[in-house]
């Protein structure tokens, strides 16, 4: 099993013990080449855990002043983010209140608020929410009167994927992500049949699954990230969180967790996020699961390290086993991510080339189409020789 680094380990676990955090602060004084750790923990989204974790110790004053000021702009820099966002959902959360269409909050803010004890330390990508699937087009008009257009995202950038939620909504450069189902399948779990309990966010109340639920969201989403190098580690960080949180104190008995992802038909890749936490973090539970947990499967160890090492060569896909070929994806998904790869919408357009005029955006699809294709082909050339090498060996 791959080990990751004590420091990362330590970014991880919700209650560090003094064994592990004499771990991370040895690391840490090791740290020669803060250009890449800095931006390789910025990637993570676990840079703001790192600063404070350093402050706590009173070893933040004795790095130098240029690798404070990097890391002090890039943290100072998230947190404008994460007030954006924060703003952008209050004005969601009111449209919505007033023309009556329920919602419910996942992932980042419901996480931010729930399981850390400051929302600053967990940095916001997007905005995730469960809503009706009838709603979904009366919210698109809603938003489009304040600017809002429809987002299809082909890339890495929000982390967004075809399958799991509806095309996405661009408001002032915010994505909000619209999904109808938690769990899509013979007993789908969507907005109407979902427990939900409130959630103070800046003294606005708003509806979020219930923990249990939230958790098997989330560890079903890591199971399908991972494995295509699409992942931060601070997915793991909230699994983490989560688990603590439900499995403490018996406010959740696991027979009934893992039967309730075996009625919504992920029991499989939960229990198999779950050995993976159990792996990494040996204390993170008072006690052991009774449940039997699989062994980790075999595509696992080396996703956790490419994940590990993401950014560190500045770089959207540290590997030659890129996504685009995954064997995990089916030929229809296939097609459909290649075809939003080459012919994204032209909201995706003007965020990924905001140096050209808005207006004249669709000059340049001759020019993005070029450019991904040949991106394309050497990727597609890189995979082939990494499998011709391994074959030969």
């Amino acid at each position: 099993m791959y080990v990751l680094p004590s420091l990362i380990r330590y970014l991880l676990h919700p209650a560090p013990g003094a064994e592990l955090a004499e771990a991370f602060m040895h690391e840490a004084a090791a740290i020669s080449n803060w250009e890449k750790t800095v931006f390789s923990l910025q990637q993570n989204g676990l840079l703001p855990l790192f600063r404070s974790a350093l402050l706590e110790a009173g070893q933040y004053e004795t790095l130098s002043p240029a690798v404070r000021e990097v890391i002090d702009t890039t943290v100072r820099r998230q947190a404008m983010r994460n007030l954006k966002l924060q703003a952008t959902l209050f004005q969601l959360h009111d449209v919505l209140s007033r023309n009556n269409i329920s919602f419910a909050l996942l992932k980042g803010f419901t996480l931010a608020a729930t399981c850390y004890r400051d929302a600053s330390l967990r940095p916001m990508i997007d905005i995730d929410i469960l809503v009706n699937p009838e709603d979904v087009p009366v919210i698109r008009q809603l938003l489009k009167e304040f600017g809002a257009e429809k987002f299809s995202e082909p890339q890495t950038k929000f982390y967004a994927t075809i399958a799991s939620h509806e095309p996405g909504i661009l408001l002032e450069d915010i994505l909000i992500e619209p999904h109808t189902a938690l769990f899509k399948g013979p007993e789908s779990l969507g907005l109407s049949e979902c427990p939900c309990v409130p959630c103070q966010i800046a003294g606005k109340t708003f509806l979020v699954p219930a923990p249990d639920v939230h958790l098997l969201f989330i560890m079903s989403h890591v199971h399908k990230h991972l494995p295509r190098e699409r992942f931060k580690l601070l997915w793991l960080r909230d699994t983490a969180c989560l688990m603590q949180r439900l499995f403490t104190g018996q406010e959740q008995k696991e027979e009934d967790f893992f039967r309730l992802a075996g009625r919504y038909h992920c029991r499989t890749e939960v229990l198999e996020v779950a050995a993976l936490m159990v792996a990494l973090l040996p204390d993170l539970l008072p006690q052991t699961f009774r449940t039997p947990l699989p062994p980790l499967p075999g595509w696992m160890e080396p996703s956790l390290k490419i994940v590990s090492e993401y950014g560190m060569k500045r770089r959207n896909d540290p590997a030659p086993h890129i996504r685009y070929f995954s064997s995990r994806f089916n030929m229809k998904r296939k097609i459909l991510f290649l075809a939003g790869l080459l012919f994204p919408s032209p909201a995706y357009m003007k965020m990924r080339y905001r140096w050209f005029p808005a207006r004249g955006i669709v000059l340049l699809y001759p020019y993005h189409f070029l450019r991904v294709f040949i991106k394309g082909v050497i990727m597609l050339i890189r995979y082939v020789a990494a499998h011709c090498t391994g074959a030969h060996k």
